[in-house]
């Protein structure tokens, strides 16, 4: 089940040519890094002029909500669910 977060983050990302958004490959939260094993969905939400990037991804067996303010290209841990 996932717990909401709403917290800052550092990504790593890939921009690759031709790709439609960027690729998360790693984010830091805190004091860890969690290393990107598969990138489940990558969908746009609008709110209101701002276009965000809404990512569900897999580090290992936990899972992760992300999104991406693209006009302030801010990255945001949303939720997490967390095997263990």
């Amino acid at each position: 089940m996932y717990q909401p977060v709403s917290e800052p983050i550092d990504a790593y990302v890939v921009y690759k040519r031709g790709a439609s958004h960027p690729i998360l490959r790693a984010f830091r939260w805190g004091r860890h890094r969690f290393d990107i094993t598969s990138t489940n969905l990558v969908y746009p939400e609008r709110e209101g002029e701002t276009l965000f990037l809404c990512y569900a991804v897999n580090s290992g067996k936990n899972q992760f909500q992300l999104r991406l303010n693209t006009n302030r290209s801010l990255w945001t841990l949303e939720a997490i669910d967390v095997e263990g």
